[in-house]
């Protein structure tokens, strides 16, 4: 068990008081921000091609932000998979 702990109602609570701050450089973030901000410009683009291919209502690009925001995370995470395997050839070739 450790030192730091207390028991409430039958549940252990651990003290994390001592834990080390996680520090995100702000650089970073900006990066990151720019880099969602990017995929969400481009799933709008895309409703607003589909817009303007199949003659739909200017009001749907107000009305399928779900699915404009579902593409905008996919992007995103696409791109975090495309920068993880890049990692990983990077390691495996010995790169850094």
């Amino acid at each position: 068990m450790p030192d730091d702990y207390f028991v409430l109602d039958s549940v252990l609570i651990l003290n994390f008081a001592d834990m080390k701050d996680l520090i995100i450089p702000g650089k970073l973030l900006k990066r990151e921000l720019i880099i969602f901000c990017c995929c969400l410009l481009a799933a709008w683009l895309v409703d607003v091609y589909a817009v303007l291919k199949f003659n739909g209502h200017w009001t749907e690009l107000f009305t399928q932000v779900g699915f404009v925001l579902t593409i905008t995370i996919a992007l995103y995470l696409l791109r975090l998979l495309v920068w993880g395997i890049s990692i990983l050839v990077k390691k495996i070739l010995g790169r850094r």
